[in-house]
């Protein structure tokens, strides 16, 4: 059976010249075989790199490093308004806006359950924010301690002043009462 699934005929001819001293041999060369042949397909795959070569960008594409108001590494999300201003939030609360200057104002700090993947995740301006200042957040609420979230939440404020804003209102939208069955 094994002469059968290797079809070589040297290997068949030393296998009906030498019989079971070649058969001895046989389970250790297929799996050397095999060894081989899976060390030879995963080469590229494990071929790293250099840390040294850049990556590079498409042409037409430039990197460049933006203000954000937020600490560093915890921006979580930001939305690009009409006027070339930002919101930036941070998982810890945070709540930047920045002028179309790259000038960054903190506008608020909400509270919120900010551990492991949680915190302030999401800002979107509502598709009439330059008119009504309408931003919506979805974030963790705080718990009853430091270590237990109050469940996600999505909220909506309003900007005092869409071009130019100086602080956020809460404004109720939407609570599981109003819900229509």
């Amino acid at each position: 059976m094994s002469a059968r699934l290797l079809r070589s005929p040297t290997l068949s001819r030393l296998i009906a010249e030498y019989g079971g001293v070649m058969r001895s041999f046989e389970r250790p060369r297929r799996r050397t075989l095999i060894a081989l042949t899976l060390v030879a397909a995963l080469m590229p795959a494990l071929s790293a790199t250099p840390a040294s070569a850049a990556p590079q960008l498409p042409g037409g594409f430039t990197l460049v490093t933006e203000e954000s108001g937020q600490a560093a590494y915890d921006l979580t999300d930001f939305a690009v308004l009409a006027d070339g201003s930002r919101w930036t939030i941070g998982k810890s609360g945070r709540v930047a806006w920045v002028s179309p200057d790259g000038e960054p104002r903190q506008i608020a700090q909400l509270p919120v359950h900010a551990h492991n993947d949680v915190g302030l995740i999401g800002v979107w301006p509502a598709p009439s924010y330059e008119t009504t200042g309408h931003l919506y957040f979805v974030y963790a609420k705080p718990g009853p301690d430091d270590n237990t979230p109050g469940g996600n939440e999505i909220a909506r404020f309003t900007a005092n002043n869409p071009a130019n804003p100086t602080a956020l209102v809460r404004r109720p939208w939407f609570s599981a009462a109003s819900r229509r069955s």
